[in-house]
């Protein structure tokens, strides 16, 4: 169910040892971008986000197989990404709810988001480490 899942995300959170790994990779993320954007006219921007939801999973094909993601969940998080600022790691609220009383990571509410389907979205963003 959506409300064991979302308190497993919240326990795995709170792993000491996972956060430090998620703290490592973001930094070398960070040095890796700044670096290679140093002096160079194209500059590389990303975004990223986490966001919650059903999906189907699905094998397509008898030879050559293709794997995909389907769904409802998959559309708004495209949705959602799309309206993510560069640089930034967005969450939606199911995620920000699960995460907002961990004790590394703090988030700040950023916006409305409007998705495709006309569902109405709450947009946190990713502001560091506690």
């Amino acid at each position: 169910s959506k409300h064991n899942i979302t308190q497993t995300l919240a326990y795995k959170v709170e792993n000491h040892e996972l956060n430090k790994k998620i703290k490592r990779i973001h930094k070398k993320i960070d040095k890796l971008i700044e670096k290679r954007n140093a002096g160079n006219e194209k500059q590389i921007k990303f975004r990223a986000g986490i966001y919650f939801g059903s999906i189907t999973v699905g094998v397509i094909g008898t030879k050559k197989y293709t794997y995909d993601i389907l769904g409802n969940t998959v559309t708004d998080a495209y949705n959602f990404l799309e309206q993510t600022p560069l640089g930034k790691l967005s969450a939606s609220s199911d995620i920000y709810q699960a995460l907002q009383n961990n004790k590394f990571w703090k988030f700040e509410r950023f916006k409305e988001v409007i998705l495709k389907n006309g569902k109405i979205e709450e947009m946190f963003l990713f502001c560091g480490e506690k």
